[in-house]
């Protein structure tokens, strides 16, 4: 989804850019309509002169091809483009129209002719229309420039909305990674204990009898002043191993280590397994002489 959301913000991104030169393209359509506007003026102000009426016609002429080629890389639909070539055209027809009054009405005052009169007319009319010709092309380019602003203003909040929704996927995905973070902290952690536990249990506990270790006696003696130590062993257990095998002599010392925790279990003694058929009880804290001992076991 983070993928998707990303895509589609560039997407948006490059939309929104493309919008902007396109408004951009559209206020220079704007200027180069003004523009025009002198240009046509300037074609009616030349009366004496018809070489610069020539090439303010030239520039009139250049003017709109500019504004075509302008209007024609606009991103717009042909309802919103179309009126401003039609004006365009309209325009052009307009100036032909004109050039052809401004070289009859030169030619009238060379040969003196008394029929001027209706044509100076319509070239003061063609003068009084320019505004309104150019007020109808602006008014098209405006609706171009609304119509992209408002595809501006909808990709503009189409981009703060994937921003939004970037902003919670990223606290989301913050949060999934905080919590399994934790969540693995802990389960380490367990982990961690439970090894320990293991280590701390075939460190202090006898594998065989679950008894007391060896290990587990000499910690128990450190900083210990009084204590009872009590040693026993099997007598002849190396003749069982013989005889019956390992598997036997096994079963007889968990046997007897059950024993040992049933008849031992509610005096003060901890009893240990310190080697193969090697017990010890012991107890801290205490010193009982051998007919003390005799009674309390």
């Amino acid at each position: 989804m983070h993928v998707l959301l990303d895509s589609q913000m560039n997407e948006y991104l490059k939309k929104h850019t493309l919008i902007e030169s396109h408004i951009r393209v559209s206020k220079d359509i704007t200027n180069s309509v003004v523009g025009l506007k002198a240009d046509i003026f300037e074609i009616t102000a030349a009366t004496r002169n018809p070489q610069q009426r020539v090439v303010a016609n030239r520039k009139v002429t250049n003017d709109v091809e500019f504004i075509k080629d302008l209007a024609s890389t606009l991103n717009v639909g042909e309802e919103e483009i179309k009126p401003i070539y039609l004006h365009l055209n309209k325009v052009q027809e307009s100036i032909v129209h004109l050039m052809r009054l401004l070289d009859l009405r030169d030619d009238s005052l060379k040969k003196r002719q008394t029929p001027i009169l209706p044509v100076v007319r319509e070239i003061r009319e063609f003068n009084l229309t320019i505004p309104a010709r150019i007020g109808h092309l602006l008014e098209h380019v405006g609706k171009v420039q609304a119509y992209l602003d408002k595809k501006n203003d909808y990709f503009e909040n189409e981009i703060e909305r994937a921003r939004i929704k970037f902003l919670y996927i990223e606290i989301a995905i913050s949060l999934i990674i905080i919590i399994l973070t934790l969540y693995l902290a802990g389960f380490i952690s367990r982990q961690i204990i439970k090894l320990y536990h293991k280590i701390e249990v075939q460190l202090y506990v006898d594998d065989l009898t679950g008894l007391n270790s060896r290990r587990a006696l000499q910690k128990d003696f450190v900083g210990v002043d009084k204590f009872t130590l009590i040693i026993f062993d099997i007598d002849s257990f190396k003749t069982i191993n013989e005889l019956y095998g390992p598997i036997v002599g096994n079963e007889v010392l968990t046997n007897l280590a059950l024993l040992f925790q049933t008849y031992f279990g509610n005096t003060g003694f901890k009893l240990f397994r310190i080697s193969g058929d090697e017990f010890v009880l012991f107890e801290q804290g205490r010193e009982y002489k051998y007919r003390e001992v005799e009674v309390v076991i």
